[in-house]
């Protein structure tokens, strides 16, 4: 008795209206839009647009939320934001096989320009030393991997990058991590080691400091070493004024080694150079016979024989040998000629330019 029909509209005076029907409730709009209205303000439609199923809110920056009962507690599981484009706020996580993010992202400042595509992950906490990670689990559910950013400063921007893996029965455990102020700390397990380039291509690697640009330079293609320069050679040192390479043990023996490969042909060289220039050397002659191995030094630009010291432990000297016997503190000094052992006898022999003995 409370229904009024007038004309097309079907209208009930109070209460509520029960459709209750032993089959289904059909409801057919030829135009394929169903208008939900409270009052006279229409807040939904549910329409058919071309082959889908489109749900839309006709409020203005009207939300859209997806609510339910977790037990016995009521939840807003999706919300869709419409003054934010849609943006959709899930309740709790997401299973999906793949997440494509989609988009077009105009800026080409990453330091400061906004994000038109891609993941954003927000930690609202203000506790310093929280974090926002990505974890990687396998088939049995455990977390075998994790990116994260860890907020040193929760108020502020102070935040470090980290990635942990997990090795068969170990904790998840960082192994990298990048600081706020650009500093990168590696972690390997014991055994473990850190490669560049290991697929052996022609990739330089090179570190700048404060003042230099090739602090410490690898060249992919030679694999030669250079310090302060681009080597030249396996190992190159270069720098401005006084250059000083040190070598010391603070418990031990130090020493410096110097070696050929194993053809006792070879030879052992120090070069002392002035710009690219030889000057003098050193050179040690691997010979296969102990005593005809020789120490050899040379000067004059390299060209001229100064000394040579057989393995025999006999030495030649060439040219001019001043022995100068006086001391500058006035006590007495001698040059001494000593045998190789009790009972040896001893030689000195004085030659002249004409090779006649004094």
């Amino acid at each position: 008795d409370n229904f009024t029909l007038d004309g097309t509209t079907l209208a009930l005076s109070s209460g509520d209206f029960t459709v209750d029907v032993a089959g289904n409730i059909i409801l057919d709009a030829d135009d394929g839009v169903i208008r939900l209205f409270d009052g006279s303000t229409e807040y939904g439609r549910l329409l058919k647009n071309g082959d889908s199923f489109q749900f839309q809110s006709q409020v203005a920056d009207g939300d859209i939320l997806f609510k339910g009962d977790d037990g016995g507690s009521a939840i807003t599981a999706l919300t869709l934001d419409m003054s934010a484009a849609g943006a959709a706020t899930f309740a709790s996580t997401i299973a999906a096989g793949i997440i494509n993010s989609t988009g077009s992202n105009t800026s080409t400042n990453i330091a400061t320009g906004a994000a038109g595509v891609g993941i954003v992950l927000k930690n609202t906490s203000d506790t310093d030393g929280n974090f926002a990670p990505i974890d990687f689990y396998n088939s049995t559910g455990y977390i075998t991997a994790r990116v994260g950013a860890e907020f040193q400063d929760a108020g502020d921007r102070n935040t470090d990058l980290f990635f942990s893996t997990r090795a068969n029965g170990g904790a998840l455990t960082e192994r990298m991590r990048v600081s706020s102020t650009g500093g990168a700390v590696f972690t390997p397990v014991a055994g473990g080691h850190a490669v560049f380039n290991q697929g052996g291509i022609d990739a330089d690697f090179r570190v700048e400091s404060d003042t230099k640009t090739h602090a410490l330079f690898v060249a992919g293609d030679t694999g030669y070493v250079g310090i302060g320069l681009a080597p030249t050679h396996n190992f190159n040192l270069q720098s401005a004024g006084a250059v000083e390479a040190r070598f010391q043990s603070t418990d031990g023996d130090c020493s410096l080694q110097i070696s050929s490969d194993t053809d006792e042909g070879q030879s052992s060289e120090l070069v002392f150079m002035s710009g690219t220039s030889g000057r003098g050397s050193i050179v040690y002659d691997h010979n296969v016979t102990a005593a005809s191995q020789a120490m050899i030094f040379k000067a004059g630009d390299n060209g001229v024989t100064a000394m040579t010291i057989l393995g025999s432990g006999a030495a030649t000297h060439y040219g001019v040998l001043n022995v100068n016997t006086s001391s500058s503190d006035g006590s007495e000094s001698r040059f001494y000629v000593n045998p190789g052992g009790s009972g040896d006898n001893c030689t000195v022999a004085l030659k002249q330019d004409d090779a006649s003995t004094v």
